[in-house]
């Protein structure tokens, strides 16, 4: 060591205040040269004095003389130049190759261990490059709210106290951003909803930056927002009942996914879910609704949808007087009828009250209607109605039933004087008709005597008329004279009505009748009917004649009802009773010759044969023909038949008569004569039955209360002539014009006259017929035809035909199907003529509109075939035109909605590649939606297989299962479309199946010699890829690359190569993934390598040996001792395993005679092999020997290295190395090569060092070792405390302490013994052990 005179190291430890350094910091990084320069402070330094720099570790750097010589020590030398000039108090030095050891503070000494100068030195501090920061962390980030992402990174510049600071950059999307503040936190306010990648890397003032962190993807959340709807229409106008509102499907952009949609109708929840869904339209989804999507950060509304469901109207109830069903009031009462709604309909109906078809009242946009009758009168008795109608389906109608009581009055039809012509012996029908409610009963007396039955009979003939009859038979003089009927329905008082039988001669009843003039004239005809009138005595009986209808005419007497509105006017009803027994008997034309009677047409009366039969019914006895329509009566005759017209009872049982009329031109003239006396006004025309005439013009077409203006040519008939007098007849069979060809006068006949102008010229020929019809009327329309000389011959293509156009009605318009974009759709507009006659040979067409625009169309008529074009809504309707005619109203609006199959499928989020680490963040669910009609459902799928159902992609915490490439696909009705792929990858560790040796797992036992196959098999490599290592220990054996197995082969299994044998695989996800396998190798036994060849333990004379054998066999054998000579010794030994494979067995020999002296042997037995035996010598020496045997035995301490806390002994013994490594927290013991090395794997040459093995250190317990040294020499030395184990059994790993006044530092495990175990010189006897 080399002596500086007056030299004193101060070690000063860096960091401790009297030693701070009086300079600024000098900066270099590692392998770098820095340079040093201060001042020593005034006075700090001593006159003569060395001056000292020390490093940061207390150690001398340099010195520098008084003189100003300077020298460098330790590892300094060639590194540190000197600068400085001492005398002028400037310490300068450069330092190459700096090291982070070199970091700290440098100070200065002046001499003495006490002397320190202060404010004296200066600080080096060595730069380091900051860790690689950790992925960037953040708070929740929100939009619209201030989130902070955090950066950590540790500054790897020494010393610790370097006071440089570490700032931060930052990227966004690998584009830097500007901060305020370079701190480890950047907080900022979330501005956009859109993900972006942040990162960060960490830089020290004056020094290095480290590398950029891992990104970190931040994904906003915020509330939901672009809330959209599925289809976008926003109105819906639907009837009733009819076609429903397409389901609505809501969505909105929001992370996290929204979860909770929520459909509101006015205000209130209706639904909850993303679809709004309304069945067959119902009145009650008349509304606004509105879809509220939610997620934790708020809510949101759609746009309003309007909901219009149209609907008729209901009625609640229909009353008079507050009743309703069947009311019954008094004549004269007030009445209120009042019809009631429920619901006026939407759009709002119109109320109508009616009688009958009478109009009543009405009332427009109400709930109510309401008519008084002031009076109510027994005529007035009837079904009353309220019909609503808002032109949505059908009218809605109810009926009240009102019954008016009145007390028995006679029926206008019957005569005030009540008189019955009869001739005695003959008989009558007496019979008068009452109006009353309710039905009275009737009696029937006689003051005088009579020879009759006074019991008559009734039938009701309507609700408030009543016929009562009586029927007299075999009249003698007695029966003549008045009879009463009296009348009473408890309804006022009854009456009574008196009727006369008068009695006559035959020929007064001739003459009665005479004036009884029996006519017939056809009325009106029409295709298939005849309306035939009868005139008797001036009272018209008319029977229509017609396939599929019935009609009955009674004249105003019989049975008429008042009207509501006008109590003046007097209304025909349909009901009531009458005979033709007048007409039965051949005298009508019995003066006629057979030939004349050819010459009438003859028609079929049908009677009704049952007196009691209801008014709406008929039989029919005896008769051949059914009749063509139901029968109803005619009225009586105010004087019934007589007998010489009835022939008695068999009366009504005559199933037809015949009527002829005579066709001749002196009935024309009797029928002019007529007219110009004005005695009657008839009704003429010819009989038609169903024959047609061709026209000979075009029609002319002429609109109501217009003027139509007739023309054409009138042909020649049969034979080439034209005849005298040509009638035209009108469409209803009705004489319009009678002309007289040869002098072209004319008569215009019935209704025409006052609105039929003739201007032609039948005189001349070409003969045109010309007339104007004023005022034209529907009923007018139709086929306007020729009649020649008299009525009954029609003249072929002669006439022309009136059409009178009407106002087509309003169109239904109609879709034949649901409508598909890009595919043919037809529309149907549906629209009737009401133009006259039904052959009017005008064609409807129609004009289409869309959007409110004309739409030109290849073909007008119906229907409007055409491509959807579009995917949007449109709305259409139609009208109709007829040719010449006049135009409808517009139809109602058919509101398209065209459905489709989805498109534009979008996702959101909109990112397509998300990467996660397994287990940690998840991905974010992803909500899928499409334009679709009808609303589309969803499925996700992964790589082509079904994932999920539903519109929304949800992936729970990173899973590797989770990785792959996923789609939504939409579809409805129409077809699917998918939306683009999402790339999820998630990273993770690999994980390994099995770790084998020859295919087994676990504990594997094999042959020595025998090959063994290391197999390790991954259940996946982890993503990415790793790497798998087979170790042997820390020894590499083999590795593998991108692979799911590795394998390494063992040629020739040793038994020193028994071990655990470890598969670690990694990726650089997480930690390490490790399995292990336990080899174990099959041995016979054999002494270990440590066994000196020669077993030879050297004893005194009644002093005691240890002998211990080390044996390597597996599994581990059994040890018997013997000897072949006499001993004073218990031949029992122990044993106690050093290893897996080894084990040491001892034999323990006290006070040693001559007779122990000599051979021993041991044999060695694990069932591996054979047995084997090996001898042992017990040498007997004198203890002078023995001294000088271990003399040569010098024991050396020597300290060979020192770390902070631990201090590594080699003790030299006789040649052999022992090393005990005395250091807290560790233990380690070097056992010596020969002791129990194991062969290692990859090179058999090399042999490794073992960490089992027992020792004893007995040979340096005495003071011998040192006996020479001075005291003071001593103390130079460390002392190391040993500490034996003494428990010669105890288990490899365990140890026990006898004795020790201090507890070990560590587990204590021996090292092995010498060759020559200790002599009783140093045992000190039994009890050394324990020392």
């Amino acid at each position: 060591m080399m002596k500086i005179a007056a030299a004193t190291i101060l070690y000063v430890i860096a960091g401790v205040a009297s030693g701070a350094s009086s300079a600024s910091p000098v900066l270099s990084t590692v392998s770098d040269t820095a340079r040093f320069s201060w001042e020593i402070p005034q006075g700090g330094l001593g006159t003569d004095v060395s001056f000292y720099t020390l490093s940061p570790a207390g150690t001398a750097v340099f010195v520098v003389t008084a003189a100003g010589a300077s020298l460098v020590f330790g590892n300094y030398a060639g590194r540190l130049v000197y600068q400085g000039n001492i005398a002028a108090r400037n310490v300068t030095f450069t330092l190459s190759n700096i090291q982070t050891s070199d970091a700290g503070t440098y100070t200065c000494g002046n001499g003495g261990a006490t002397s320190v100068i202060q404010n004296c030195g200066q600080k080096l501090v060595v730069l380091g490059k900051p860790t690689t920061p950790g992925r960037p962390v953040s708070t929740t980030p929100v939009y619209n709210q201030q989130v902070t992402l955090t950066c950590s990174s540790t500054s790897t510049t020494v010393p610790s106290d370097h006071g440089l600071t570490l700032t931060y950059t930052w990227q966004r999307d690998n584009t830097n951003i500007t901060v305020t503040s370079p701190g480890s936190s950047y907080t900022y306010t979330v501005s956009s909803r859109d993900s972006h990648s942040y990162r960060c890397r960490a830089r020290e003032s004056q020094g290095l930056e480290s590398e950029w962190s891992q990104g970190y993807n931040m994904e906003p959340q915020y509330g939901p927002y672009a809330v959209t709807l599925q289809p976008s229409t926003l109105s819906y106008t639907r009837r009733e009942g009819q076609e429903s509102v397409p389901s609505i499907l809501c969505s909105a952009t929001c992370r996290p996914a929204c979860t909770s949609y929520k459909w509101f109708k006015g205000g209130t929840v209706h639904s909850d879910g993303a679809t709004l869904t309304l069945p067959v339209a119902d009145r009650s989804q008349t509304g606004s609704y509105k879809c509220q999507a939610s997620n934790t950060h708020g809510t949101n509304d759609s746009s309003s949808v309007s909901v219009d469901i149209t609907h008729r109207a209901s009625i609640s109830m229909l009353t008079a007087n507050s009743r309703n069903g069947s009311v019954t009031v008094n004549e004269s009462d007030v009445v209120i009828l009042r019809c009631q709604l429920d619901n006026a309909g939407k759009p709002r109906s119109v109320i109508r009250l009616l009688n009958g078809t009478e109009e009543l009242t009405k009332a427009d946009n109400s709930l109510t209607a309401e008519y008084r009758l002031e009076s109510a009168e027994c005529r007035q008795r009837g079904n009353y109605s309220c019909t609503v109608s808002n032109n949505i389906g059908t009218p809605v109608s109810q009926w009240v039933e009102l019954r008016v009581k009145c007390s028995p009055r006679l029926a206008v039809t019957v005569p005030t004087q009540l008189k019955y012509a009869a001739t005695l012996g003959g008989n009558v029908n007496v019979s008068v008709s009452v109006l009353a409610y309710p039905f009275p009963t009737f009696t029937w007396s006689r003051t005088n005597c009579t020879s009759q039955d006074l019991i008559g009979s009734s039938s009701p003939v309507s609700d408030i008329s009543v016929t009562a009859r009586l029927h007299l038979t075999d009249l003698q003089q007695q029966d003549v004279g008045d009879y009463s009927l009296t009348v009473g329905n408890g309804v006022g008082s009854s009456v009574t009505y008196t009727l006369t039988i008068v009695a006559v001669d035959p020929p007064d009843q001739r003459k009665l009748e005479t004036p009884c003039l029996y006519s017939g004239v056809i009325v009106g005809s029409t295709v298939g009917g005849i309306l035939l009138t009868l005139l008797i005595v001036g009272s018209v009986h008319m029977v229509l004649y017609r396939k599929g209808y019935k009609f009955g005419h009674i004249p105003e007497e019989t049975a008429s009802r008042k009207s509501t509105r006008n109590s003046e006017t007097v209304e025909m009803d349909n009901r009531g009773y009458s005979s033709l027994d007048q007409i039965n008997g051949p005298v009508q034309y019995s003066n006629l010759e057979e030939s004349e009677k050819q010459q009438y047409s003859q028609l079929k009366i049908y009677e009704n044969t049952k007196a009691d039969a209801a008014a709406d019914t008929s039989t029919y006895e005896g008769t051949v023909d059914t009749p063509p329509v139901t029968y109803e009566s005619v009225r009586v005759s105010p004087y019934q038949n007589t007998e010489a017209h009835s022939q008695g009872n068999q009366h009504m049982k005559h199933s037809y008569n015949s009527l002829y009329f005579r066709n001749e031109s002196t009935m024309t003239g009797k029928i002019i004569e007529y007219y110009k006396g004005a005695r009657t006004i008839y009704v003429w025309g010819i009989l038609l039955n169903g024959v047609a005439s061709q026209l000979s013009s075009s029609p002319v077409v002429v609109r109501e209360s217009q003027t139509a203006s007739f023309r054409w040519q009138v042909p020649a008939v049969t034979g080439g002539s034209v005849p005298v007098a040509l009638y035209v007849i009108s469409p209803s069979g009705a004489q319009v014009l009678l002309v007289n060809t040869n002098t072209n006068n004319h008569l215009t006949l019935g209704n025409y006259t006052a609105r039929v102008t003739y201007t032609g010229d039948l005189a001349s020929d070409p003969k045109v017929m010309t007339f104007d019809l004023r005022s034209v009327v529907r009923s007018d329309a139709g086929d306007f035809i020729c009649g020649s000389n008299g009525i009954a011959d029609i003249i072929p293509q002669c006439g022309q035909k009136l059409v009178v156009p009407g106002q087509p009605t309003k169109p239904t318009l109609i879709g034949q199907s649901a409508p598909l974009f890009e595919r043919q759709f037809t529309l149907t507009c549906s629209s009737t003529s009401t133009t006259v006659p039904a052959d009017h040979g005008l064609t409807l067409t129609n004009t289409w509109r869309r959007d409110n625009a004309d739409i030109t169309v290849t073909s007008p008529g119906s229907p409007y075939t055409f491509t959807v074009s579009s995917r949007d809504s449109h709305s259409y309707r139609c009208k109709a035109t007829e040719g010449q005619g006049l135009e409808s109203e517009w139809s109602q609006l058919y509101n398209m909605e065209p459905q489709y199959g989805p498109y534009a499928v979008t996702l959101q989020p909109t990112s397509l590649s998300y990467t996660r680490r397994e287990g940690q963040e998840s991905v974010p669910s992803i909500l899928c939606s499409a334009t679709c009609r009808p609303a589309c459902t969803y499925k996700w799928f992964k790589d082509g297989t079904v994932h999920s159902d539903g519109a929304t992609l949800t992936l729970p915490v990173a899973d590797r299962s989770q990785t792959g490439s996923y789609k939504c696909q939409a579809s409805n009705t129409h077809g699917t479309n998918d939306s683009s792929s999402v790339s999820v990858d998630v990273t993770h560790q690999a994980s390994i199946s099995m770790l084998t040796a020859n295919s087994r797992n676990g504990s594997v036992t094999v042959n020595e010699s025998d090959v063994v196959i290391l197999r390790c098999q991954l259940d996946n490599a982890g993503k990415p890829r790793s790497v798998i290592r087979l170790l042997n220990g820390t020894e590499e054996l083999t590795r593998a690359d991108n692979s799911l197995t590795a394998e390494y082969r063992l040629e020739s299994a040793d038994c020193r190569q028994r071990g655990n044998y470890s598969c670690t695989a990694t990726n650089n996800i997480g930690e390490p993934v490790s399995q292990r396998v336990e080899l174990r190798v099959k041995c016979s036994p054999r002494l270990a390598v440590t066994v000196p060849t020669q077993l030879k333990y050297a004893a005194t004379l009644g002093g005691n040996v240890n002998v211990s054998v080390s044996v390597l066999a597996y599994p581990l054998p059994t040890f018997t001792w013997s000897r072949t000579n006499c001993t004073s010794q218990d031949l029992i030994g122990s044993s106690s395993p050093v290893s897996d494979i080894s084990v040491t067995a001892r034999l323990q020999l006290t006070n040693i005679q001559q007779q122990d002296f000599g051979d021993y042997r041991l044999t060695v037995d694990n069932g591996v092999g054979g047995s084997v035996t090996y001898t042992l010598t017990i040498v007997s020496v004198d203890p002078l020997d023995q001294q000088k045997l271990e003399t040569p035995c010098s024991c050396t301490v020597v300290i060979v290295g020192s770390t902070v806390g631990g201090i590594l002994l080699t003790l030299l013994i006789g040649g052999s190395v022992h090393m005990v490594l005395y250091r807290k927290g560790y233990k380690f013991v070097n056992i010596p090569e020969e002791i129990a090395s194991r062969k290692r794997i990859r090179n058999p040459e090399t042999v490794e060092v073992d960490n089992r093995g027992y020792s004893s250190l007995d040979q340096i317990n005495g003071p011998a070792q040192y006996s020479n040294l001075e005291e003071s020499e001593k103390q130079q030395y460390s002392q190391l405390k040993i500490y034996d184990n003494t428990n010669a059994d105890a288990a490899a790993d365990t140890s026990t302490y006898e004795g020790m006044t201090d507890t070990p530092p560590v587990t204590y495990e021996s090292v092995r013994v010498s060759p020559y175990q200790n002599t009783g010189a140093h045992s000190q006897g039994p009890d050394h052990g324990t020392k």
